[in-house]
């Protein structure tokens, strides 16, 4: 039986499965290249644009939170 249980390794495993969660809901599961290269550039591409969502995200939540500091509210 197994007794040591990497717990650090654990955690890197299921940040990567919720990861490919998120990208399997937001561009759905199926392909729709037929062949394997294509197949390959469709997921970089998918990665790629989830990345820049990511990216735009951080921005606007930065000139947000900017703004709402400036505010004056009295």
């Amino acid at each position: 039986m197994y007794t040591d249980f990497d717990q650090e390794r654990y955690r890197e495993r299921n940040k990567v499965e919720t990861a490919f969660s998120v990208l399997k809901r937001r561009f759905g599961e199926e392909l729709k290249a037929r062949k394997y290269w294509y197949q390959v550039k469709e997921i970089k591409s998918k990665v790629i644009l989830h990345n820049l969502t990511k990216a735009g995200q951080t921005v606007l939540s930065v000139a947000v939170w900017e703004e709402f500091n400036r505010a004056k509210i009295f």
